[in-house]
């Protein structure tokens, strides 16, 4: 029997490490480097090293796949032989690009040098392939990693008779990888983004075939139909037991696919299918009420949308087709609606234990209701919902209870606080909210138990907060009155601004008289008393005429440039010691 452990996805694995490491944009010789890399990692990993003694070829056999690291079998040997593929392709590309460039230079390679190397490249990748397609077939990997090595061999080896110019056999292998892929496409159970790999190994053959086809009918070759015919019978075989083995996981333990709104998605992570099977496993120990078990599936569907989630972001890298997306999308919908109705029926148990606890705050309640109208709101974002009238209106419906039942909440708690004026407010608008909710199209059981005592609990809390708020405002206008106040004791200044008089009391009797003349503030400010400046003199200082001091001032001038000149140079220096200038 075939065993999953030694499952690759050959074709998917080739086509993410293309896109991602420089063939996206044709460059070979960054994808070459990368796929050296990749082998030195591997093999390290592996401990598959030469070492640093004599060179001794190591084949990769069916005894290493299985047997290796104490009788347990690692699947990485069958990634080793297929980067060997790669390398060996990608750097026979590198090589015809080089060639093509250096055409036309003065550097260029000789025609047979040319035109050998990159051959013996493709051919040695076409050998690969054909080792990786009898490992998977000798170890009893599953019918659907044969087929897709077959595929991939058929592929590399058409490459190569195409280089060498023989036509017949270069479009026979292409058409063998071609049926191989278009039925793998069309088996059950293969999912949007297999098939989506499917289809672009399809699309970059169709170019080669329609060239072999050309060059046959130039050289009038009949192509061989009994060798296809029998590649054919073989084949079908094979995808009968593909089939088998499909029918027999969806039967068995493995989830291969869910079904949602009554489309069959179906599932080619392995770690998703793992959770959803231990998702059922949790689901058939549960008890209705245990919450614990609630939150370890919650959590496991937690980890399904973080996984697809990641897969989605992955896919960002390659051209993804518009079929893909929307079946990202609806598996997404359908764990977040699985996850938003589990946590709608924790909290509606830790609510009844609530209700039971006349201990607990109203906070603690008031948190809880908000999260379920959270919930709520998430699942009426889904695409799937807003689409569909009848799951929209049903939806909206319980979320318009869960509100009804936070302003409940909400008028308990500020009357409790005392603030009955705003708890009557909340209580009014709990009531508008139940009235919006219709009884006749209720289909949720709870809501409808729930629905008349909550009203009945709404309608008395708005009569009490409603009667102490009067009760408030009577004891409010008794200590008015015990104040004793009239126009005798209210001494208020009617002519002054509002603003000079706050501080005073106004009794209601004066209030029309105050309302006909008051004033908020003076617009026009008083004048006030001060000392006036002489500013005649300012004004007349440019009629006032001065007496010319410049004799007196030239007088003391020359008198001390005098006494300076009749000094000569010893008396200078006299005066300058003695300190005297």
């Amino acid at each position: 029997m075939n065993d999953n452990k030694f499952a690759i996805d050959i074709l998917w694995l080739n086509k993410t490490a293309q896109a991602s490491n420089g063939l996206k944009h044709g460059d070979y010789r960054r994808y070459h480097l990368y796929c050296t890399r990749k082998l030195h990692r591997l093999r390290k990993a592996l401990k598959w090293t030469q070492g640093r003694g004599r060179f001794v070829k190591r084949k990769i056999g069916e005894e290493e796949v299985v047997s290796k690291g104490g009788g347990r079998s690692d699947v990485r040997f069958l990634w080793l032989v297929l980067l060997q593929a790669e390398r060996a392709w990608s750097h026979g590309m590198e090589l015809k690009e080089e060639a093509a460039l250096l055409q036309n230079s003065k550097k260029r390679m000789s025609t047979r040098r040319k035109r050998r190397w990159p051959l013996r490249k493709w051919t040695k990748a076409a050998l690969w392939a054909r080792h990786l397609e009898r490992l998977c077939s000798s170890i009893g990997a599953p019918t659907k990693t044969i087929l897709e090595a077959q595929a991939y061999a058929q592929l590399m080896a058409g490459n190569a008779l195409l280089e060498r110019k023989q036509w017949k056999a270069s479009q026979e292998s292409f058409q063998r990888a071609y049926y191989i892929l278009e039925k793998l496409e069309q088996t059950k159970g293969t999912s949007a983004q297999q098939r989506h790999i499917y289809r672009q190994y399809i699309q970059e053959m169709e170019p080669s075939v329609r060239y072999c086809r050309y060059q046959l009918t130039k050289l009038q070759l009949e192509e061989n139909s009994d060798n296809q015919a029998l590649f054919v019978a073989e084949l079908e075989g094979q995808l009968n037991r593909l089939e088998s083995e499909l029918q027999a996981k969806e039967n068995g333990a493995s989830i291969l696919s869910v079904e949602w709104r009554g489309t069959r998605i179906p599932i080619a992570n392995r770690r998703i299918q793992q959770c959803l099977q231990r998702i059922v496993e949790q689901e058939n120990d549960r008890d209705e009420n245990d919450i614990t078990k609630l939150e370890k599936i919650i959590s496991l569907y937690m980890q399904c949308i973080r996984l697809v989630s990641k897969e989605w972001e992955q896919l960002t890298i390659t051209e993804m087709d518009k079929q893909i997306g929307e079946e990202f999308a609806m598996l997404k919908a359908y764990f977040v609606s699985n996850r938003v109705q589990l946590a709608l029926r924790r909290n509606v148990l830790i609510w009844n234990n609530l209700e039971s606890n006349h201990v607990v705050s109203w906070r603690q309640r008031i948190r809880l209701v908000e999260h379920c109208i959270k919930l709520c709101e998430e699942i009426l974002q889904l695409k799937d919902f807003q689409n569909d009238a009848e799951s929209n209106k049903y939806w909206s419906q319980r979320k318009q209870f869960f509100r009804a039942y936070r302003c409940f909440y909400l008028a308990s708690y500020l009357s409790s606080r005392h603030m009955w004026t705003e708890s009557y407010l909340s209580s009014k608008k709990a009531l508008e909210d139940l009235k919006q909710i219709s009884k006749e199209d209720l289909r949720d059981n709870w809501i409808q138990e729930h629905i008349d005592s909550l009203q009945e609990k709404i309608t008395r809390q708005a009569c009490l907060s409603k009667a102490y708020a009067f009760l408030d405002e009577i004891r409010l206008a008794d200590k008015w009155n015990e104040l004793k106040l009239d126009d005798s004791t209210c001494s208020v200044s009617f002519n002054a601004p509002l603003i000079n008089r706050l501080h005073e009391i106004v009794l209601p009797n004066s209030f029309e008289r105050l309302a006909k003349d008051w004033k908020m503030i003076d617009l026009q400010p008083s004048f006030m008393k001060v000392p006036c400046k002489p500013f005649l003199f300012d004004i007349a200082s440019e009629e006032l005429s001065f007496p010319d001091m410049s004799l007196f001032v030239n007088e003391g001038n020359k008198s001390v440039e005098d006494t300076n000149a009749k000094k000569g140079l010893l008396g200078r220096a006299v005066s300058w010691f003695s300190g005297k200038k």
